[in-house]
């Protein structure tokens, strides 16, 4: 009889777990269309894949970080962990499994958005580990699917979809934080994006992460743009408010709605900082690229250089003219020429093959030497590359145009 009890607990147990775990991850794919629903239908064609941000895509980002469920500061909490241990154990395939530490990753940002709001820092700073455990364990999971050789496109895709809206999101709970909690939140950041960029290429660079960090700080900066619009028009609301209940007298309600207004000017002074902050950041992450294009287009620009000295009569400096304007006709290779003349006596050093062109032009120069009084020194170098001049030129003009506009459209003139 004890071990029928039993029995029945523990099966109830799982019932109850199993039916919190569907609540809480199972119907994923209806509340997200129910969340669609919520802000008018357009967030299931929303994109998250470039760096203007509307109000409809922060909206989606906090829509999908917002049902909690059970917080871990509440007593039937670990019913829901063991809910959830449950539907990985009974998941069919690694897909599957990928999927449910997905949205299980989605659950634990939820949770340390909560906790965050309730000043829970260390609750919530757990949770954001337990998150980064989920979106490992999702990784691995996709990994194998790989290495078997199956088709992740989708599963990459919705990675890719919930590490941008978290992004967004942690970005949005930073701003309400002290300043010690935002760098913790900093970190959490950075590792979103790493595991954004893995998701989508193997072998990571340091470059790669670098890309995409200044891609996320335009992300950012549009994002700063619609709060800015957000604050403005709860600062109309407030006023409006504030001048009905003067007209009714409301003592009471006046002090709660200016002390509303005060917060939210402060909030909207601190999105003007955070937003001059990054518009200089993204500057000087600008200049600090066209820098880097200027070195390299240094680097792979033909280099002609000539240096003469001595008793240069007219005859002298046409053929030396000459063979200079001959050799830089080239667009490749390397060469070295040095030309000494005393009194006539014409000794000449030469690294590198010359053209035929070039011995001629040289040969005229000689003679025009070999009939010179005094010394005459001559040296001529010529380091070319594979690309001409123009197309380098032309090259680094599109880059800083797509740079430029880049500023532009973040507010930088």
């Amino acid at each position: 009889m004890k071990k029928q009890i039993s029995a029945i607990f523990i099966v109830s147990i799982m019932m109850l777990s199993l039916t919190a775990f569907a609540h809480e991850t199972g119907e994923a794919h209806v509340e997200g269309a129910a969340e669609a629903q919520v802000i008018g239908d357009q967030s299931a064609q929303l994109d998250f894949q470039d760096t203007t941000v509307t109000e409809a895509e922060i909206q989606t980002a906090e829509e999908e970080f917002k049902d909690t469920g059970l917080l871990p500061d509440h007593p039937f909490y670990g019913f829901k962990r063991f809910g959830e241990d449950l539907g990985v154990f009974f998941a069919f395939d690694n897909t599957a499994r990928a999927k449910i530490h997905l949205e299980l990753a989605k659950k634990r940002l939820s949770e340390a958005k909560a906790l965050l709001e309730k000043n829970e820092e260390k609750l919530a700073e757990k949770a954001l580990e337990e998150q980064d455990r989920e979106l490992n364990k999702s990784k691995e999971r996709r990994e194998e699917l790989k290495a078997l050789g199956k088709n992740v496109s989708e599963l990459t895709k919705e990675t890719d979809d919930i590490l941008q809206k978290s992004i967004l999101v942690l970005e949005l709970v930073k701003e309400k934080l002290p300043e010690k909690t935002q760098l913790k939140i900093e970190a959490a950041i950075k590792k979103q994006i790493e595991y954004k960029v893995r998701a989508h290429k193997e072998n990571t660079t340091t470059e790669d992460i670098k890309n995409e960090e200044r891609y996320q700080e335009r992300v950012k900066s549009s994002m700063y743009e619609r709060l800015q619009n957000r604050f403005e028009n709860k600062l109309d609301r407030i006023d409006k408010e504030i001048m009905e209940a003067e007209l009714k007298n409301n003592t009471e309600k006046i002090e709660k709605l200016t002390e509303m207004k005060n917060r939210t000017i402060e909030q909207k002074e601190r999105a003007e900082e955070n937003l001059e902050k990054l518009r200089e950041k993204a500057k000087e992450i600008t200049e600090k690229r066209i820098e880097k294009i200027n070195e390299k287009l240094e680097k792979t620009t033909d280099k002609f250089k000539i240096v003469a000295e001595g008793n240069l009569s007219s005859d002298i400096r046409v053929a030396i003219d000459n063979l200079s304007s001959e050799i830089q006709t080239r667009t490749e290779g390397e060469i070295k020429i040095e030309v000494r003349s005393v009194d006539g006596n014409v000794s000449v050093k030469i690294e590198g093959n010359l053209t035929e062109n070039e011995n001629i032009r040289l040969e005229n120069l000689k003679n025009a030497l070999s009939d010179s009084t005094g010394k005459v020194e001559i040296k001529m170098s010529f380091t070319g590359k594979s690309e001409k001049i123009e197309n380098l030129e032309e090259r680094k003009n599109k880059i800083e145009e797509k740079l430029n506009k880049t500023l532009e459209r973040i507010g930088i003139p």
